[in-house]
């Protein structure tokens, strides 16, 4: 197990709230996006696919999902985060059952603020996206992360996973940590849940260098 440790959860909520949030994206990411219509949107009665974004932050490709017909749910630490999707994306909302609320009928979006190991799991879901997740807990919570999934994913569903795999130079650096297909594999084994790698794509980014996104399946 790696020695490395991730930020508490009040780190997390102070970058937000400092607005110190290098890791959003304001564009849907194009493999998510590729792979939902390759396998799910294609066919009309698949447009109502149950999806869950953990460490969801202000996520647009929540939004995209949404507009596609899914239903989203999501889990952020931070309440800020939350509210600045609503906002931004000029979504009226409403508050119950400890979840912030889409009112828009067009759009099936709730979130809910605190600690991802407490989402309730009575909902399962036929479809998580794991981008920014895993790789930004700490490593040494990794099974105890894929557990999480493995209880929140229903029987047949898929995990759509985007894991970092640094450079040499940069390995020992994180948030975002490296992580490999079989740092992946040997979390989620014991749970019998089977891990397919997809497809690579190279990026760089300050303050991380070059590295590469790895792309994978999770099938329970």
């Amino acid at each position: 197990m790696s020695g490395k440790s991730g930020l508490s959860v009040e780190d997390w909520s102070n970058a937000w709230e400092n607005d110190v949030t290098p890791w959003h994206v304001s564009t849907v990411n194009s493999v998510f996006e590729k792979y939902l219509k390759s396998k799910y949107l294609h066919a009309e009665e698949s447009k109502k696919l149950s999806c869950f974004f953990p460490l969801c932050g202000k996520s647009i490709d929540m939004l995209w999902a949404a507009k596609q017909g899914c239903l989203v749910r999501g889990s952020e630490f931070s309440q800020k985060a939350i509210d600045e999707f609503f906002f931004e994306n000029a979504i009226e909302t409403s508050h119950f059952g400890g979840f912030t609320n889409s009112e828009e009928d067009s759009l099936n979006i709730s979130l809910r603020p605190g600690d991802f190991y407490l989402y309730p799991e009575d909902e399962k879901f036929e479809f998580i996206f794991d981008r920014g997740s895993m790789v930004a807990i700490d490593p040494n919570d990794r099974e105890k992360y894929a557990e999480k999934i493995f209880n929140l994913l229903q029987d047949g569903g898929i995990v759509l996973l985007e894991a970092i795999l640094r450079d040499e130079s940069e390995i020992a650096n994180g948030p975002p940590f490296h992580l490999t297909l079989e740092q992946v594999k040997s979390a989620y084994d014991q749970f019998g849940l089977k891990v397919t790698e997809l497809e690579t794509r190279h990026a760089t980014q300050a303050g991380h260098g070059q590295f590469t996104l790895l792309y994978l399946q999770i099938s329970k």
